[in-house]
């Protein structure tokens, strides 16, 4: 056990707990979403140098190097003193260009950033919801023909972002946002490969990009898509899909749906 200094107040933790944990034990109010390391939403800053590596996978190595960390994957070993990490270089303000409903409860989203973000299509951002939650949502557009980024959002019952965006954000409304991250993207080096692709729900946004990018790429190899829902309503894509499969002969969509007809 050690402890962690917050805001002038030390909180003791317990063995083998992450300092966000040890945190939210204390009602310490952290953003926080995946709790793996992998949607960097519990980023903070300490200037102890001697935090493990373990904790800034991911990060960029000039963020590592002005003290930042993620929360969810530090487990200090000696007494730390930490804070929250400050907007700048973290977050980025888009425009909401285009706002449409692809079904019931999906909509698109189009932002615009003023700035240029790399990323490859599949990646995923992070939103910051209006109380500061943070909730992250694949990219389905193409930075190569795209000037905008698509998001498709579900409407989850109860949930706080996920009904801010549906109500609350329109055209023209600005969203903070952080990214681009993950591993999820087509790589091109075997292009006669066949892709078999599953999904389902608004899991079918990176996978779109994914599609997009290989066909923009040249792809030779077949490709298979999946695409499953409970309701044939929530197949949100499925003419969109299928012109996409009219057009290439190495494209083949299949919707699938699990409630009985």
């Amino acid at each position: 056990m050690t402890t962690i200094t917050y805001q002038n107040t030390s909180y003791e933790s317990k063995t083998a707990e992450s300092v966000l944990d040890t945190l939210l034990r204390h009602n310490i109010d952290i953003p926080y979403a995946c709790k793996a390391g992998v949607c960097n939403a519990c980023i903070m800053v300490s200037d102890n140098n001697e935090l493990s590596r373990n904790c800034t996978i991911g990060l960029k190595e000039t963020l590592v190097e002005q003290g930042y960390f993620l929360a969810c994957q530090c487990i200090p070993s000696a007494p730390v003193t930490v804070r929250k990490a400050d907007d700048f270089g973290l977050f980025s303000q888009a425009l909401v260009m285009q706002k449409d409903f692809l079904s019931e409860d999906v909509c698109r989203l189009r932002l615009h950033l003023a700035t240029d973000l790399y990323y490859r299509a599949g990646q995923y951002i992070n939103l910051r919801g209006p109380e500061g939650q943070i909730r992250s949502y694949s990219l389905a557009s193409l930075p190569s023909e795209d000037s905008f980024l698509e998001l498709h959002i579900k409407r989850m019952p109860n949930g706080l972002v996920s009904n801010w965006l549906f109500d609350d954000i329109n055209l023209g409304s600005t969203i903070d946002l952080q990214g681009a991250f993950g591993n999820c993207f087509y790589l091109p080096n075997n292009p006669d490969k066949d892709i078999l692709m599953i999904s389902t729900g608004t899991g079918l946004a990176p996978l779109v990009g994914i599609l997009r990018d290989a066909l923009a790429s040249g792809h030779k190899g077949q490709i298979r898509l999946y695409h499953g829902d409970r309701e044939p309503n929530g197949l949100y894509l499925d003419k969109e899909l299928h012109s996409l499969a009219e057009q290439y002969d190495n494209v083949h969509y299949i919707p699938c749906v699990s409630s009985p007809t």
